[in-house]
């Protein structure tokens, strides 16, 4: 699934939020915000966020991870 990136500024984002934030929920598009000062921001879905947060946890772990990319690569050979 390729990812949609929406790029804005701060100030556009904030005039646009709801319509920023349903585009998020709705297309799974990311939103990256660009700050006048200090690093760029970024808005997703909370779901998205919270699988982004699980997979991190799962591959943490260097035996976990070997497990993981295992049992993928067999699945694709199915």
């Amino acid at each position: 699934m390729k990812t949609n990136y929406i790029r804005t500024t701060l100030k556009e984002a904030q005039a646009n939020f709801e319509k920023l934030c349903n585009a998020v929920v709705a297309n799974r598009d990311v939103v990256i915000i660009k700050r006048p000062t200090g690093p760029d921001a970024a808005l997703v879905a909370a779901d998205e966020l919270s699988g982004l947060i699980e997979t991190l946890y799962l591959l943490r772990s260097p035996r976990n991870a070997e497990r993981l990319v295992g049992a993928l690569r067999s699945a694709k050979r199915r």
